[in-house]
């Protein structure tokens, strides 16, 4: 082990033997069960930032930028660095790409494969004026020299195409061009020998499979689906081969075979590998049980003593830490004995994989195995429900995790009702770095059913809508009354909600109901109003929608701008996104929320991201509390989203809020020639071709109005998949003129009586 590496971090990590099992049964290991432990490797780069990264023998080869802190220039540049960690070594052969046919030109970055006998290959971008972005293909020795180029800045206007978004080699004298209308192969002088047709593979590169052919990961899109394959490509035939590798949409990171498997692909959490011979894909390992975030992950490697290499953190543009970690596959029984948390998710995000990857790779008594339930794939409209009702199938049926991703559309306060989850706030009040004081109270205190607290998450927002007060009027209630006189004093031909999906009759009734679900349903005491006049309002009103939301040949915001939209159904997100909105109404805005028959307050609280709760049924409930604590606590650092100045959601730590709200109204400090709008206060902007709307520091009027909206807004949404059918179906023949309002309020009303029968 080398001197620079840092002691083998001992975390529990993959089980690929472990299934979602009932609490109490959950912290032993069985013998013979592979975990993943993962090795943090250190090292130095002068890199700036890294774009682009492969494993190549004993080291890894990063591509990226070196920035002048004077100039601000950056030079492309390629270094090495061993597996053993240590200084990044800067090849002294290398020099960004030169083009003899084009007297001015700029290299801006490009991506890296390992080539055959420790060579390595570049498909560099290079940036010519009025011509745009164009690649050059460049083959590379292992000091940074360059052995061949195959220069692609012709090539578009040669093949008719307005990008090229990858150039490949396979060693036999083939270059494979992906362009925006489809592969195209080339011989070594550029001419065209075929084009390949089907699909779109939009910014994917190719990848050398196992047995040495070539493949791209295609998208089709058909019925409402969407579905990924892996099409091989036959040079000699000049078109496809026959066979193909049907993967998930959501396939993601494809890396070159070798001698075990055909190719390898990243899936949310992930690491799949599709072996020879094999009818589908096997998942190799768990990124986030290996305390790995694979959400910037730009290369992985399989070694040939069988660890995995993985380079994480490299993006393009942003000064960041890249990260080596070496992952060895180890008998569980030869490991330290730990508690195992089960945490049971629709699909895993980023937010909720980054920290279960800290977790596991911080914590020194536990770690969180983790169990997905996504939908099969291709996705077609009606799959993301089927997922969420097998997964609560599962949940009732009493395999029950010690932590619950309250994924959206899960019945939520029916489980609440039923004790399956746990009451939080006595571990807040108990947490001695946390108590009620610490935290923004009004979110939390939205999603409490009958004083008790069952989920938490770390940031949250307010669903609402959102018009000029000129024409909503300067409130924040309305009626469905006052929501037709609004629009009537708008100009002839105006629309309520543009092309958004909330223009439909059937998006704008899921919305009313989720909103309003506690006027007209009881879980506890099984009683439900649908037949109520105000239910029958809601219907109402919401018949008076299209069938279809509008299309406009314009950008989305465009009829706002113009003063063809009334509303905008989006809530609070940051206070810089409060400046957006009133450019694009042209003056003053006011949260009106969404109309109700009785006039209350429309807009409430959604906690965003993952929401996690604590199973009453778990043995381990101070060990999950543990985890869920990281939710609530400060951030080190609260920092702005991107360049763009606007911060990414309010969160739910009050320090964190405090500091939030300081950088909102800091004015940044920039060079006036380096702020494209030519003004010192630069946050970003919002730009197409009729609009530009530059972003300052929030203003305390701007402060004050979210904070209004923060103390009025109130409860949060309650989505059941089955009563949720049950209404859209039955209200679905009243909308196309077949059913009265009496008869559609009474089957409604008998069809959910029947359903909460059937819970009870």
């Amino acid at each position: 082990m080398g001197k620079n590496r840092v002691c083998m971090i001992v975390v529990l990590t993959i089980f690929l033997l472990l299934s979602l099992v009932a609490c109490g049964q959950n912290d032993r290991i069985d013998s013979g069960a592979l975990v993943y432990v993962p090795e943090e490797v250190k090292f130095s780069s002068p890199l700036t930032w890294t774009e682009s990264a492969c494993v190549s023998g004993e080291v890894v080869y990063l591509l990226g930028a070196v920035c002048d802190s004077k100039t601000y220039e950056e030079t492309l540049t390629l270094v090495r660095v061993p597996l053993e960690g240590g200084k990044a070594e800067v090849l002294p052969g290398f020099h960004p790409a030169r083009l003899e046919g084009a007297a001015e030109y700029e290299p801006t970055g490009g991506y890296l494969r390992p080539g055959a006998d420790g060579t390595l290959w570049l498909t560099e971008r290079v940036y010519i004026p009025e011509q745009g972005t164009s690649p050059v293909l460049r083959q590379l020795d292992s000091e940074g020299n360059e052995l061949s180029s195959f220069d692609g800045s012709g090539m578009k206007a040669y093949l008719g195409v307005e990008s090229i978004h990858d150039l490949y080699c396979d060693g036999a004298g083939t270059i494979f061009a992906n362009a925006d209308t489809g592969v195209f192969l080339l011989d070594e002088d550029g001419a065209v020998q075929a084009e390949l047709e089907g699909g779109e593979v939009n910014f994917l590169h190719f990848i050398t499979l196992g047995d040495g052919r070539t493949a791209i990961p295609v998208l089709s899109r058909s019925a409402g689906s969407t579905a990924t394959q892996l099409r091989v490509i036959d040079p000699e035939a000049g078109g496809w081969a026959e066979e193909t590798f049907s993967l998930p949409d959501s396939a993601s990171g494809f890396q070159d075979g070798d001698g075990d498997a055909l190719f390898y692909y990243l899936d949310g959490d992930g690491l799949y590998a599709w072996r020879q011979g094999a009818k589908a894909a096997e998942r190799v390992m768990s990124w986030a049980e290996s305390g790995v975030d694979p959400i910037y992950m730009s290369a992985f490697a399989f070694l040939p003593d069988g660890r995995i290499a993985a380079v994480t953190g490299a993006m393009a543009g942003f000064e960041g830490k890249t990260e080596l970690t070496l992952l060895t596959a180890t008998d569980a029984s030869a490991l330290p004995e730990r508690t195992v948390l089960t945490l049971a998710t629709l699909t895993l995000s980023g937010e909720l994989r980054s920290a279960v990857a800290d977790f596991n790779k911080s914590s020194d008594s536990c770690f969180i195995s983790v169990t997905e339930y996504p939908p099969a794939y291709p996705y077609g409209p009606a799959d993301w429900e089927q997922a969420v009702l097998r997964m609560t199938t599962v949940l009732t049926a009493g395999k029950m995790p010690d932590i619950l991703c309250l994924n959206e559309n899960l019945p939520v306060r029916r489980m609440e009702v039923k004790g399956m989850l746990e009451d939080l706030w006595p571990y807040i009040d108990a947490d001695p770095d946390l108590g009620r004081g610490a935290l923004m109270l009004r979110p939390l205190e939205a999603m409490e059913y009958k004083g008790g607290l069952y989920r938490v998450a770390d940031s949250f927002k307010i669903e609402s809508m959102v018009g000029a007060a000129s024409v909503v009027g300067d409130r924040m209630t309305w009626t469905y009354d006052d929501f037709w006189a609004a629009l009537d004093s708008m100009p002839e031909g105006s629309t309520p909600m543009g092309d958004s999906e909330m223009g439909s009759r059937r998006a704008m009734l899921v919305a009313q109901v989720k909103y309003n679900m506690p006027l007209f349903l009881d879980l506890e005491e099984g009683i439900c109003r649908f037949d109520s006049e105000e239910f029958r309002a809601l219907l109402e009103f919401c018949s008076r929608f299209p069938e279809e939301p509008l299309q406009f040949e314009r950008f989305s915001f465009d009829p706002i701008y113009y003063g063809e939209q009334m509303l905008y159904p989006n809530g609070a997100n940051s206070f810089i996104d409060l400046q957006q909105k009133r450019a694009l109404f042209g003056g003053e805005i006011a949260f009106v929320g969404w109309p109700n028959e009785s006039g209350r307050v429309g807009s409430s609280f959604e906690l965003y991201g993952a929401p996690l709760a604590i199973c009453t049924s778990s043995e381990h409930k101070d060990e999950s509390w543990s985890f869920l604590r990281q939710q609530l606590l400060p951030h080190e650092e609260v920092s702005l989203k991107d360049a763009g100045g606007s911060p990414n959601l309010f969160p739910i730590n009050r320090q964190d809020f405090e500091q939030m709200v300081e950088l909102s109204m800091t004015e940044r400090k920039f060079p006036k020639e380096d702020s494209l709008q030519g003004f010192v206060n630069w946050f970003s902007s919002y730009q197409n071709d009729s609009m530009s709307i530059p972003y300052y520091p929030a203003t305390q009027e701007e402060i004050d109005q979210f904070m209004a909206l923060y103390n009025a807004a109130e409860g949060t949404s309650d989505y059941d998949v089955n009563l949720m059918s049950i209404i859209t179906e039955q209200a679905g023949a009243y909308f196309a003129g077949d059913r009265s309002l009496d008869d559609t309020v009474s089957a409604i009303q008998s069809r959910v009586g029947l359903y909460l029968a059937e819970l009870q």
